[in-house]
């Protein structure tokens, strides 16, 4: 070998240990960063390396292990390396909520979470409600449409002596409609007569922030109230460091804020001249439409009216749009083209020319074209429209009397 080839060879060499060295030291720090890994000796601290896989961690591992011994680390030494501490790369959690982005679903899923994996929450809801001693809980729904409306949640707690049904409400900062409440109670007495023959009681609860804005709705202070805040204290009992209840805690406290911002900011107060068309529209019906029964308004109205003829059946409720100009019979429990094609089928001869029928994604509507109206404008300048909407309204309640008995045999 001629002095180039020696000098050749020993470049080779010292640049092949060089990389070799690098692959040791690379090996020690994922498998020292890899949590639940431990390896005897000063190793170098660093932040994990995700791209690293686990077979990758493996086999440097057993490299590691056989040459650490007999090829040093020069990392090991380093001042740098030993400054590192471990805390310092694992700040403290920040937990950061916008109230404005909490929605009143979020704490309906948070609620019903402790319901099924907590007993003693659910001994807890159960003696707040005053149901039997033996009653214990069975099971929980979100979002449920039935009869006469929709429910946020519906909890059945079963005894010896049948179920108990809980049906929730959540508010953060909506208030109350006019007929809400009136609508809930149909609806528990639908499940206490009709819907389940055990059932021997079912109660509306309310779920809203401890300051809750008080309601002229008839009925409001009546409903037991479950708070916020009380669902918040449950979970610092038991908090103990644990992250996840931190967040549960973290989720309350912004949707109390968001409570808090939404009655200085006026957000969910009455609209006034909604109201008062409202007035005008309930006085007109009071005195020339009283069959359809229209509630009266004494609070934060919406775009909708339910009307509750006599002739209105089970899942089956009689609407007036005033903005659209529309009144429709909204039929639960089929939806969308199919349903659509059901109620065509099933009433079939007995749909007027003029009744559109149309499939929704949580009912189908079978409607009555009307004048569209200003909700928020002034009513007498409307009352011409308005009158021929209730006529329309009453006139599909009488349409419903005369046919209904198509879909009570279609829901047997």
């Amino acid at each position: 070998m001629n002095g180039g080839q020696t000098v050749a060879a020993l470049y080779a060499w010292v640049n092949g240990w060089i990389w070799f060295n690098k692959w040791v030291r690379g090996s020690l720090i994922v498998i020292r960063a890899t949590p639940r890994f431990s390896l005897p000796g000063n190793c170098v601290r660093t932040p994990f390396d995700h791209r690293a896989s686990s077979v990758l961690v493996r086999r440097r591992l057993t490299a590691a292990t056989r040459l650490g011994s007999r090829f040093p680390c020069p990392a090991v030494n380093c001042p740098f390396f030993q400054s590192v501490r471990h805390d310092t790369l694992s700040p403290t959690m920040k937990i950061q909520l916008e109230p404005s982005k909490i929605r009143e679903r979020d704490l309906n899923l948070l609620l019903l979470e402790e319901m099924y994996s907590s007993a003693d929450f659910q001994q807890k809801i159960r003696e707040k409600l005053g149901f039997p001693p033996d009653a214990s809980f069975d099971c929980g729904r979100h979002q449920v449409v039935e009869a006469f409306g929709e429910s946020d949640l519906e909890l059945d707690f079963v005894s010896q002596s049948g179920v108990y049904r809980v049906l929730v409400e959540d508010k953060i900062d909506a208030r109350f409609q006019p007929d809400q409440i009136l609508r809930y109670q149909k609806r528990a007495e639908y499940y206490v007569c009709e819907k389940r023959p055990n059932c021997k009681d079912c109660k509306t609860v309310l779920f809203a922030p401890r300051f809750y804005a008080p309601s002229k709705v008839k009925g409001y202070k009546a409903l037991p109230h479950l708070q916020y805040e009380e669902l918040r204290d449950w979970y610092k009992q038991c908090a103990d460091g644990d992250s996840r209840i931190e967040w549960k805690i973290a989720l309350l406290d912004a949707a109390i804020k968001k409570h808090q911002e939404s009655q200085k900011s006026g957000v969910g107060k009455p609209d006034e001249s909604a109201r008062k068309f409202r007035e005008g529209y309930w006085t007109m019906a009071n005195q020339e439409f009283s069959d359809l029964a229209m509630p009266q308004p004494l609070d934060r109205v919406g775009g909708f009216i339910y009307l509750y003829p006599a002739s209105l059946l089970k899942r089956v409720y009689l609407v007036l749009s005033p903005s659209k100009g529309k009144v429709a019979l909204w039929f639960g429990g089929v939806s969308g083209k199919s349903g659509e094609k059901e109620i065509r089928t099933l009433f079939g001869a007995a749909l007027d020319r003029d009744m559109d029928v149309r499939g929704a994604a949580r009912n189908v509507m079978l409607t009555l074209k009307g004048q569209p109206m200003n909700r928020r404008g002034d009513f007498f300048r409307y009352a011409v429209e308005a009158r021929a909407g209730l006529k329309l309204a009453r006139r599909l309640a009488k349409w419903l009397e005369v046919n209904g008995h198509l879909w009570s045999e279609y829901l047997s």
